[in-house]
C-alpha cells in the first residue's frame, strides 16, 4: 500500500488538490446576474436538476461559443 502523501504544513496532497479545483469551480460558475430573466427565473416550473443544467449550458455557450453541443 503506498504511503499518504503529505505537504510540509501537515496537509494531505489529496485534500489540497480537491480544495484548489472546488476554487477554480467558483470562479467558472459565474455570478446569477449574468444570466438573462429566463434562465434567472425558473417561471415554468421545471425541475431543478433541469433548470441547473439550463443555466450550465447558457454559460458554457457564452464562454466557448465555438463549443458544439
Amino acid at each position: 500500500m503506498p504511503a499518504e502523501r503529505r505537504s510540509p504544513d501537515g496537509i494531505a496532497a489529496n485534500a489540497r488538490e480537491e480544495e484548489t479545483r472546488w476554487q477554480e469551480n467558483l470562479a467558472t460558475t459565474g455570478e446569477p446576474d449574468d444570466l438573462p430573466e429566463t434562465f434567472r427565473v425558473n417561471g415554468e416550473g421545471l425541475p431543478e436538476k433541469v433548470f441547473s443544467l439550463r443555466q450550465k449550458l447558457y454559460r458554457k455557450a457564452k464562454q466557448e461559443p465555438k463549443f458544439r453541443f
